[in-house]
């Protein structure tokens, strides 16, 4: 791959990253229809897990999830669970085009 089609390959693997939010989120605020912002929560966070497990037995290296500086882990771990729950909550609320714009000019 050529130095000039970089750009590019990165431009594309933005809109792919960005497609698949925009299905992520259809797919939370079609889950809150029948379910409460928790239990999506806790889901959404297990089936997350599997990956990170799944990362570190490949590379047999979970000295990677093992912060540096455990006080600001716990703090941006607080804060990103609260913004993500207020995302949740929100999506069941408004509709869901406006959510994903507003996520995305935060």
């Amino acid at each position: 791959m050529t130095e000039d089609a970089l750009p590019f390959l990165g431009i594309g693997i933005m809109l792919l990253g960005s497609l698949l939010v925009t299905i992520n989120d259809g797919l939370i605020k079609q889950a809150l229809t029948s379910a409460a912002t928790p239990e999506v929560l806790f889901f959404r966070g297990a089936f997350a897990l599997v990956f990170f497990v799944l990362y570190g037995a490949l590379t047999r290296n979970f000295r990677n999830f093992v912060p540096r500086n455990l006080l600001n882990a716990v703090w941006l771990s607080a804060l990103a669970v609260l913004s993500l729950f207020l995302f949740t909550y929100a999506l069941g609320l408004v509709p869901l085009a406006t959510a994903i714009v507003l996520a995305y000019l935060s």
